[in-house]
């Protein structure tokens, strides 16, 4: 049985949306796959709090659309969860 390392957000409140992939435009992402996406008030801020505690992004902070902004991460049993927000 693989072991699981739990991590927590609790820095982050804020509105959790669920995402399904329609256009294969991501690499390592197919058309169906689910995005666990958290919203907060600053990508990078996000980020940088994440990294110190373990997680291994990804999709490093990057711009999706002006003043939009998006880093992706898996969680121990490969589901895709992302923080969105400003940068």
């Amino acid at each position: 049985m693989a072991q699981s390392r739990r991590h927590t957000v609790d820095e982050f409140p804020g509105p959790l949306s669920i995402k399904t992939v329609t256009r294969g435009r991501v690499v390592g992402r197919k058309v169906g796959d689910e995005e666990v996406v958290f919203s907060v008030d600053h990508v990078q801020a996000a980020f940088e709090a994440l990294s110190r505690a373990g997680i291994v992004f990804e999709r490093k902070p990057h711009e999706l659309a002006e003043n939009a902004w998006a880093a992706s991460f898996r969680d121990p049993d490969g589901h895709v969860l992302s923080v969105y927000g400003a940068k």
